[in-house]
């Protein structure tokens, strides 16, 4: 790699203490952990790093990047992403009824619409009744329409001992005819209908929820503008068939789709996905189960951030007091709950080309991401128990990495666990000489990174066995200037 080249990929290594704290609990409450090397790690998930870089909002957030649409934003900014499993009923049902449509129109648009995603466009016979069940579903709230005895002819040669009109419950498997009719479930006047609720969280860009919101407005009126009388909300199936078989809209829906990464670049196609998928899609990735939209593949990866030692977790009691009664009254509350400590190693590694690729070949823009998100690493600190602990550190480390060799973390440095011992030094002085080796033999075995930086305290000597340049070894703010420069191709990628 020549001088002032975009490197191929960027990695981080942090290493951060904390004291009494709870950064990332489990289902049951205790802290997260992992076994690593024999010995069980305290943990904190990629996913729970991610959503607090994600969600971060000051001076170096993504939400304060040059340049993008909605910055200094007070609420989410306009270029992020939305991820919800009400997407659907907030930003298309409520709009729509909003607008002035039937409230079932906007229910049954919004659930086919929803259904279009998630099932994809298949205009044959077997999609349209998937995307139907599934919209179904949404509706309901149920896998499959309520079914009566009265719904089934029942050949008699397969039906139970009570004879044909036996109960739904003792329905056969089989039957020789099919269900009469699909009879929606009775729904009690008193009773609201439910939301449109998915069952899982869905990731779009606020593009893609202008587009379809759209197509959403146009089931619910039937194509028409403001219609005196509103088409039934029950053909809104058939109305979805009849726009995906018009071959006009086939543009439209291409238009929001993103050609895969190889057609990109064999066509030299820079298509503007980050403007539709929305930023944290772009950074972090979704997944995508239909074929209307495009799948993002993840630019950043998080690994688990864990102990470089044994978990050290002590059980904390704690109580809380009434102020309204005189005397030893006693407690109001007691109870318990687990504190841990220790040093913890994060990795990130950073593919710089589908970053640029997916925020639609800006690599100024590429750069500013990875200028805040240096800034976070070393920074942004998980927010459980924030009230009670305010787990607020600061990274002892972060080292960066540039080049276009294969990204390898330096986690087993820590394979052995790093014991404190009084004699070898202390513990953050330990970690840092068992991470020196681990790098000198990467270095000494694998083709090292082209250029190395680094922010350290508490260390005098770190930079130069590490061979990082004089001149690399900075404060936060330096090193964050010195990431973006491997993106943008600018002076001092040494």
């Amino acid at each position: 790699m020549t001088e002032n080249q975009q490197a191929r990929f960027i990695q981080f290594h942090v290493l951060t203490s904390y004291p009494a704290s709870l950064l990332n609990r489990d289902d049951a409450g205790f802290a997260k952990r992992m076994p690593f090397g024999g010995v069980m790690r305290t943990r904190i998930s990629s996913q729970c790093l991610k959503k607090h870089w994600r969600t971060y909002a000051d001076e170096h957030s993504l939400w304060r990047v040059e340049g993008l649409k909605g910055t200094n934003a007070d609420t989410v900014p306009e270029h992020d992403s939305l991820r919800s499993r009400l997407i659907f009923q907030q930003k298309i049902v409520d709009p729509l009824v909003a607008e002035g449509a039937p409230l079932e129109n906007a229910r049954h648009a919004a659930a086919h619409v929803a259904a279009l995603l998630l099932v994809g466009t298949d205009t044959a016979k077997k999609g349209a009744d998937k995307r139907t069940k599934r919209a179904q579903k949404l509706l309901t709230g149920k896998d499959e329409p309520e079914e009566t005895k009265e719904d089934y002819q029942v050949d008699p040669e397969q039906a139970p001992e009570d004879g044909p009109e036996a109960s739904v419950a003792d329905k056969p498997a089989r039957t020789s005819g099919k269900p009469r009719a699909a009879v929606a479930p009775v729904v009690a006047e008193s009773e609201p209908p439910g939301e449109i609720k998915t069952a899982e969280v869905v990731v779009l860009g606020r593009a893609e929820v202008t587009f379809l919101l759209s197509l959403a407005r146009e089931l619910a009126q039937g194509g028409k503008e403001k219609p005196a009388e509103w088409p039934p909300a029950e053909k809104t199936a058939d109305r979805l068939l009849g726009w995906l078989k018009d071959k006009n809209n086939a543009k439209n829906l291409e238009a929001m789709k993103a050609p895969g990464q190889e057609d990109r670049r064999k066509k030299g196609l820079r298509q503007s996905s980050h403007a539709n998928m929305g930023l944290s899609a772009a950074l972090f990735g979704r997944m995508v189960t239909g074929d209307l939209f495009a799948r993002g593949d993840a630019a950043i990866h998080v690994a688990h951030a864990f102990t470089v030692h044994g978990e050290q977790a002590e059980s904390d009691y704690f109580s809380a007091m009434s102020n309204l009664e005189h005397g030893d009254a006693g407690s109001d509350h007691i109870n318990a709950q687990e504190l841990t400590s220790g040093l913890f190693y994060s990795y990130v590694a950073v593919d710089v080309r589908l970053l640029v690729d997916n925020l639609s070949g800006d690599a100024a823009l590429a750069g500013r991401v990875l200028h805040n998100l240096t800034h976070m690493l070393a920074t942004v600190t998980p927010g459980a128990k924030l009230g009670s602990t305010a787990p607020h550190a600061a990274a002892h480390l972060l080292m960066a990495e540039a080049g276009d060799a294969q990204p390898r973390t330096f986690a087993n440095a820590f394979l052995s666990p790093v014991r404190p011992d009084e004699k070898a030094g202390e513990l953050l002085e330990r970690t840092y000489k068992a991470l020196r080796e681990e790098v000198l033999d990467s270095d000494a075995n694998f083709e090292p990174p082209r250029g190395r930086a680094l922010m350290v305290r508490r260390s005098s000597d770190l930079a130069t066995s590490l061979s990082v340049p004089k001149g690399n070894a900075h404060g936060m703010g330096e090193l964050a200037n010195w990431v973006a420069a491997q993106v943008t191709c600018e002076a001092g990628n040494g």
